[in-house]
Formats: structure tokens, C-alpha cells, sequence
């Protein structure tokens, strides 16, 4: 089975990365921001678009928090 590891940035909270607004929960900007990072992260390491999976995968993540705020992980 082929090996894909990546480095992505740490996600935010959950509670900042939703937010409510006028019944609605929608995705924050610190969420969006997080997504645009991420998925430009993917895109220059593969050199390419990510291909769809199309079959059983296993998932290995290790999270290295930055800063105080997010060892809570």
C-alpha cells in the first residue's frame, strides 16, 4: 500500500472555527482561512490535485501544537 504522509497547518478550535449568525452556523473566518491554508498546503506538496481515495485508507495524525492555546489537544 502506497505512503502519503503531509504537513498541514494545526486547525483551529472548534469554537472558532463555526459561528452562528441569525440561526444559521456558518464556517468563520479563522475557519475559511484555515481551509485555504490547508488545501494550498496539499496542493504544493502533492505538486498536483489530490486524487479521490477510492478505497479503505488508515490515518496516522500527530498534532504539534504552537502555542499554549492549543495543547489542550
Amino acid at each position: 500500500m502506497p505512503e502519503l504522509m503531509l504537513t498541514l497547518p494545526f486547525p483551529p478550535s472548534v469554537n472558532s472555527y463555526w459561528r452562528n449568525i441569525k440561526g444559521r452556523t456558518l464556517i468563520s473566518e479563522k475557519g475559511r482561512k484555515f481551509r485555504i491554508n490547508t488545501i494550498a498546503s496539499v496542493y504544493e506538496q502533492l505538486k498536483r490535485k489530490p486524487k479521490a481515495i477510492k478505497e479503505n485508507v488508515s490515518v496516522l495524525v500527530r498534532l504539534y501544537p504552537t502555542n499554549k492555546t492549543a495543547q489542550g489537544y
